[in-house]
């Protein structure tokens, strides 16, 4: 079944055709009412230029995507109660408000209704970029009162804070920054395309492509930036394990995909050329690559675990919403794919260069990123033992006992564990090893070559 945008396309595209032809045919002959819409067009695309820049300036490689702000001070009371009804209002009213206008902002652009009245469509439009842009503006500035000084993923000291605390409060504006303005952005590109490439303003396209398909693209970016928009309400409503969850997305084909990356390197090493025919090279990269492979499929096991379990879900609601962590230790299970992502990705980098750095070196690096990843799985097993604690203990309901995750998870740390420590026990000696055969050790003296 198609949904409703794709019913729109079709719509469009089949009907277009015949219908715009006889309704610019009349405009076309009138070259003061030509140059009369044009020129609206072009303040049109002057003002999403200039809504682009403004709400653009985050984005790219020069900007980090979010900005930490730490608590300078202990919040007050009165502090805390603003933010919740500041956040409680972004929820309710301004994030379904700033949805509705982007919808009705994105129908005005419907290509039949341009063509009957282009004028006056692009006029109304011109209104609703203000309208809209003030929309946004009221958005932002609540999202910067909630999150000013209360933004970090490292505060220890607010486990009472519930949905203001400054972790939560940091996903809330990583929503914002990484995800909904750039897609406002990319509605508002979309949306200069399609006037462009309807002939309603003095401005050449710069892509050529038929009005279908550009009036396709804004519809996508519609309901991507409406689907932002619901995402980060739920951020806001959901529990402090929902907003973990919501950092893991695409993490499970990431480990897959990074474990052919090292299966790939292993089958490099092996393949690659020896001077000496007897010398089955013993590289110590393979060894370590090895090691690394169990580390990986057990990481891609616990996540999936907890992002699967219903028992770890704001679906069961026997379980509190909000828990009585700080951010640092919410963040360490949050943040944890990050920290996997970064170990297995550099040490990749170190294996795959070990042959031309010192060997000292490489073991020292290995070492490090390996005790880094230690660090951060036992960091996040505090935090996934206060989650099992709060599962009852019992199964009068039919659910499993609180005992049966503490067993899989203990079980699950002990073989990571085991697994760390072989790693640890090829890291260690991290020597390239020389052919031992009796060519190699006693090499012959060369035969000088004859005058």
């Amino acid at each position: 079944m198609m949904n409703p945008i794709e019913i729109e396309e079709q719509s469009f595209s089949e009907d277009f055709d015949q219908y715009s032809n006889s309704s610019m045919e009349s405009i076309a002959d009138n070259p003061s009412e030509v140059h009369r819409y044009r020129a609206q067009g072009d303040r049109v695309l002057s003002k999403f230029r200039g809504i682009i820049d403004k709400y653009d300036y985050h984005i790219g490689p020069d900007h980090p995507p979010i900005q930490t702000s730490p608590r300078k001070s202990k919040i007050t009371d009165e502090e805390i109660e603003k933010k919740k009804e500041l956040l409680e209002r972004l929820d309710e009213v301004l994030l379904p408000e700033l949805s509705l206008e982007i919808q009705g902002f994105s129908d005005l652009f419907e290509p039949s209704e341009l063509h009957e009245a282009p004028y006056r469509q692009l006029k109304t439009i011109r209104r609703r970029q203000h309208e809209l842009e003030k929309t946004i503006d009221r958005v932002l500035k609540a999202k910067r009162e909630i999150c000013r000084d209360a933004c970090t993923t490292s505060e220890p000291n607010d486990p009472d804070l519930e949905e203001i605390k400054s972790y939560r409060l940091y996903i809330l504006a990583y929503g914002f920054q990484v995800y909904l303005i750039p897609m406002i952005c990319e509605l508002f590109i979309k949306s200069y395309e399609l006037i462009e490439e309807m002939a309603f303003s003095n401005d050449p396209p710069d892509h050529i492509m038929d009005v279908s398909t550009a009036r396709g693209l804004m519809l996508d970016c519609t309901a991507e930036a409406t689907t932002e928009i619901a995402a980060i309400r739920r951020f806001i409503q959901g529990s402090d394990m929902d907003n973990i969850q919501s950092r893991w997305s695409g993490l499970v084909p990431a480990i897959e995909e990074t474990h052919k990356a090292y299966e790939d390197l292993i089958k490099k090493v092996q393949l690659h050329p020896v001077l000496c025919r007897s010398y089955t090279p013993v590289d110590p990269s393979i060894k370590v690559a090895k090691a690394f492979l169990p580390i990986m499929k057990l990481s891609r096991l616990f996540f999936k675990k907890l992002a699967s379990d219903p028992k770890f879900s704001n679906n069961d609601k026997r379980l509190r919403k909000f828990t009585h962590l700080p951010s640092s230790q919410l963040s360490a299970l949050g943040e944890l794919p990050d920290v996997l992502d970064k170990v297995l990705a550099e040490s990749h980098e170190h294996l795959e260069n070990s042959s031309i750095t010192e060997e000292g070196m490489t073991s020292w690096e290995l070492s490090l990123l390996v005790d880094e990843l230690q660090v951060g799985f036992r960091q996040s097993m505090i935090v996934v033992d206060y989650f099992i604690s709060q599962i009852p203990d019992s199964d009068r309901e039919g659910f499993p006992k609180q005992t049966r995750y503490r067993e899989w998870f203990k079980l699950w740390n002990d073989t990571f564990s085991s697994s760390v420590s072989r790693l640890m026990q090829v890291v260690d000696p991290y020597l390239y090893e020389d052919c031992q055969c009796p060519n190699c050790l006693n090499p012959r003296p060369r035969r000088r070559q004859p005058r």
